[in-house]
């Protein structure tokens, strides 16, 4: 492999413990992905499967008694070997973080303009005026015009969909090989998520960014990135390319997500013919919870709500290649158009 393929970003094996009072509870476990220069990766999953906690591990951002094993690699340099004072030089000018909730990552007590151009006074070294500058630019990039959006507005003075532009805005000043977006529209009414949905991939598409994407929506996967890697209790247990993953859907997690998408199963009714465009029928549920990481099963840590389990898959699970680029962590993955009953509304 030549600098020029090598990835932008790649994880291997990486593992994060927190300490907790009941013992070590295991965040993530083992997972591996890569992301290349220009590549959107989407990572998808309920509620406490790991998501966020890989995007702080690549950060460096977890608690300060976390336990890192593995790899992070970010165009050559390891970061796990960094100190703390290191990786404060990296953030905003190699990797930038787009956060779930603008209202709490922006500084109430600092303009807009100041939040925008401070990474840039940091890291490139340019003086408030160029400072305020380009900051004006980037600002009228994502849609926020010098007229109704001086430089000197304060957070509490947008609304979330325009905080999260000013997010968008910080984040980008300095150009960033990586670009990580934690589920950026889940405070946002749904128009104002295709827009903000629309503006991230343009702009990565722009400058040449490596993207990871952290969703518990698949519709927003199949309408956004190239690759998606399916998450569950702190593991990867399917990755694909995005086509290739709706096209055959193994494993019975990734098809109990998709089952539970409300335009889907609409799109699926309507076009069976069973009714009207605008029968909802009820929506199918995964039974259960995410196991408590102190407390995980052992084998496959879906087990305990998988219609398909047998006593197989209480022992280690492998990864089974399915087709190039395309794998899954189960025993007994989903055949290409087959269906699970259990999970149909």
């Amino acid at each position: 492999m030549t600098a020029a393929d090598a990835p932008l970003l790649a994880i291997d094996n990486l593992r994060v413990t927190l300490p907790t009072p009941d013992g070590p509870a295991p965040i993530l476990r083992g997972v591996s992905f890569t992301v290349a220069p220009g590549q959107m990766l989407g990572l998808v999953g309920e509620s406490g499967s790991g998501k966020s906690m890989t995007a702080l591990a690549i950060m460096g951002l977890l608690p300060d008694k976390a336990m890192v094993e593995g790899s992070i690699n970010l165009a050559g340099e390891e970061l796990t070997r960094l100190t703390e004072a290191a990786l404060c030089t990296r953030r905003g000018r190699n990797m930038a973080m787009i956060f779930q909730e603008p209202m709490t990552a922006l500084n109430p007590v600092k303009t807009i303009g100041h939040q925008v151009s401070e990474s840039m006074r940091l890291h490139l070294g340019v003086g408030r005026a160029e400072g305020d500058a380009r900051a004006r630019r980037l600002l009228e990039r994502v849609g926020l015009n010098a007229r109704r959006f001086p430089l000197d507005l304060y957070p509490h003075q947008l609304s979330g969909g325009q905080r999260q532009r000013v997010m968008i805005a910080a984040a980008l000043a300095c150009e960033p090989k990586l670009l990580i977006a934690d589920e950026p529209t889940t405070a946002l009414d749904v128009t104002i998520q295709a827009q903000i949905l629309d503006l991230i991939v343009e702009l990565v598409d722009e400058m040449g960014m490596g993207l990871v994407l952290i969703t518990h929506d698949l519709g927003v996967i199949a309408e956004t990135v190239d690759m998606t890697a399916v998450m569950y209790a702190g593991s990867i247990v399917e990755a694909a390319p995005t086509p290739a993953l709706f096209d055959h859907m193994a494993h019975p997690y990734t098809h109990g997500l998709f089952a539970a998408i409300p335009h889907a199963r609409g799109l699926e009714h309507a076009a069976d013919g069973d009714g009207p465009a605008h029968t909802r029928p009820r929506l199918a549920t995964i039974p259960g919870t995410v196991p408590d990481p102190r407390r995980l099963p052992p084998g496959c840590a879906f087990a305990g709500r998988c219609p398909r389990a047998d006593e197989p898959c209480t022992r280690p699970i492998p990864w089974t290649p399915l087709a190039p680029d395309h794998g899954v962590a189960c025993i007994h993955p989903v055949a290409r158009g087959e269906h699970i009953p259990e999970f149909a509304a």
